[in-house]
């Protein structure tokens, strides 16, 4: 239960047709800070992902996009790929190229999520420097091999 939080920022929505995401509230924008748009620019009215697919031709609808989404957001959708003839959407990991959940990836969207953070609240300034520092002097030390493996 601890890891939670993490996992469910990891996922996202993988578009086939589109009818079970919402386009406001679900993470479905690979790419993304939040993985979903930052803000609707247009007047439509626009609830699932499935509004912006021409399912005739299983295309996204690139004028509704445009006029729809910051260029940045517009971007994002039109390069994700759609699934000839739809089907259901599914869950992915939003860390790995393949939609594959991994351990190495959950840290690393961690580590880079918790620098931002820092970067936003300026906390990376001379504690951090600080840190180094010591972890510079302290491999600098004159020991024994055998000592330097166990400290």
């Amino acid at each position: 239960m601890a890891g939670r939080k993490a996992l469910e920022a990891g996922l996202l929505k993988r578009i086939c047709d589109g009818t079970s995401v919402n386009i406001w509230t679900d993470q479905w924008l690979p790419g993304k800070q939040f993985l979903q748009p930052s803000v609707q620019i247009g007047s439509a009215t626009l609830h699932t992902v499935s509004d912006l697919v021409d399912t005739e031709n299983w295309s996204w609808k690139v004028d509704l996009i445009r006029s729809n989404f910051t260029p940045p957001d517009a971007d994002a959708i039109l390069n994700l790929p759609l699934r000839q003839g739809g089907g259901d959407d599914f869950w992915v990991w939003a860390h790995e190229r393949s939609g594959s959940y991994t351990v190495k990836s959950t840290y690393r969207a961690l580590m880079t999520r918790n620098e931002h953070l820092a970067l936003e609240e300026g906390a990376i300034t001379e504690t951090s420097e600080n840190d180094k520092q010591l972890w510079t002097q302290l491999w600098e030390l004159k020991v024994l091999p055998k000592v330097r493996v166990f400290w």
